[in-house]
């Protein structure tokens, strides 16, 4: 019996960890989703945006300087109400790829672009204002579908339709710091660098559509595997020794069975139906182990088998 709820444990934590050996690893960083407001403290960075997050209209969300957001594939940052992310050339907000190694030293996989879709300040938003700010890996950069809105000091990095979009215009800015005033708000100090629009610029084009590349899957790296390994390992050892135990004691079962199960006349008279009904129990729970060993040990190696294939 020991044995049996041994391999049963076993046999349960090998389940589990099988379950979760496909899921994102826990980072035991904050992770953001949904709506914000308030203050989004430097203390907790760096943050892990699981899905969209969204300032709702009317609302205002701080960023402190220093501050890093990892965005996860298919997710971004709507602004309906007001943003004011304002870092420093020293201390500058980054906004970028879950797997920004520069970053985030337990990212599974290289960044790339369209990693994540960008920063979209609509047209419903107030005045918002993103200082000292770095975007990189993301799909579009950000979407400027107001024009009040100041950018000042960006830097973009292998952003894959375009690192910024006024209206319906994608650009490309410059290398370097590049910044914009929007024209909702010229009665402020320009800190221009960079003009999204010269004044001899042709009509804004179409806002062509979103075309993403197909994701590559995760590869599982050989680190990845050791946890399954181990458990499959330890299921495979523990079937291999309670089958072990369970033969011996399942060939003496059998034995003893087959001896009270006698023919002879002689031999069943030192035995009665309570004797066969016990020695009959014992066989089935004996051959229920042995069974249990032997399944156990198959499923180990087969995983082990194919923690090494895969």
């Amino acid at each position: 019996m020991p044995f049996r709820r041994c391999i049963v444990a076993i046999f349960l934590y090998a389940a589990l960890g099988f379950g979760q050996t496909e899921q994102p690893a826990d980072t035991g960083l904050i992770e953001l989703s949904g709506n914000l407001s308030g203050r989004l403290a430097r203390a907790g960075s760096p943050y892990v945006v699981t899905d969209t997050i969204t300032i709702p209209i009317g609302i205002e969300l701080i960023i402190e300087k220093g501050t890093v957001l990892l965005f996860r594939n298919f997710t971004g940052l709507v602004v309906n109400g007001k943003l004011r992310a304002e870092g420093t050339a020293k201390d500058p907000i980054i906004f970028t790829s879950e797997n920004d190694l520069t970053v985030n030293p337990l990212a599974a996989m290289e960044p790339a672009p369209f990693d994540w879709d960008g920063i979209t300040l609509c047209d419903t938003s107030g005045l918002s204002t993103l200082r000292h700010c770095a975007v990189r890996y993301s799909l579009f950069g950000v979407a400027c579908k107001s024009d009040n809105v100041i950018l000042d000091s960006l830097t973009f990095k292998a952003n894959g339709q375009s690192d910024i979009v006024r209206q319906t215009v994608p650009v490309t800015a410059p290398s370097g710091p590049f910044s914009f005033t929007g024209l909702g708000v010229q009665a402020l100090p320009e800190p221009v660098v960079g003009k999204l629009f010269p004044a001899s610029a042709s009509a804004p084009i179409e806002e062509p559509k979103p075309v993403r590349p197909p994701r590559q899957p995760r590869v599982r790296t050989e680190h990845s595997k050791v946890p399954a390994r181990v458990i499959t390992g330890l299921l495979f050892a523990a079937g291999a020794i309670v089958t072990g135990a369970e033969a011996g004691q399942f060939s003496n079962a059998k034995a003893h069975f087959n001896t009270v199960n006698t023919f002879d006349a002689s031999a069943r008279a030192h035995y009665t139906s309570a004797d066969w009904d016990a020695a009959q129990n014992d066989l089935n729970q004996k051959r229920a182990g042995l069974l249990a060993g032997v399944g156990c040990a198959l499923i180990g190696a087969l995983g082990l088998t194919f923690t090494f294939v895969f």
